[in-house]
């Protein structure tokens, strides 16, 4: 799990300190638990699946599915993304708006 957490933190373009910051953790302990791989207490993960809403709490814990909310697959089986148009602001909150609904509005 610590692996894919580390994967989200580069997807999103965080550094680990910075990630530990915007979920109120100490410093060091993500770097800690990923260098050792090892687990997080399931705070982490609560507070984690509160800040970043686009990150598929299913996936991070299994590994199955999708990173991303917005990412699913076609229907020939072909991966697709809704397009997920993120702005991070003061590593606390990232808000998502969908491509998706300004198309259905039309």
């Amino acid at each position: 799990m610590i692996r894919r957490l580390e994967q989200f933190i580069k997807n999103q373009g965080l550094s680990v300190r910075s990630f530990e910051q915007s979920i109120g953790a100490s410093d060091g302990m993500i770097r800690r638990a990923i260098k050792n791989n090892t687990d997080i207490q399931s705070k982490w993960l609560s507070i984690t699946a509160d800040i970043y809403p686009n990150l598929d709490i299913n996936w991070l814990l299994t590994g199955r599915g999708f990173m991303l909310k917005s990412e699913s697959t076609s229907p020939t089986g072909e991966h697709v993304s809704d397009h997920f148009h993120c702005q991070q602001k003061n590593l606390y909150y990232i808000q998502c708006t969908k491509k998706k609904r300004l198309k259905t509005k039309n």
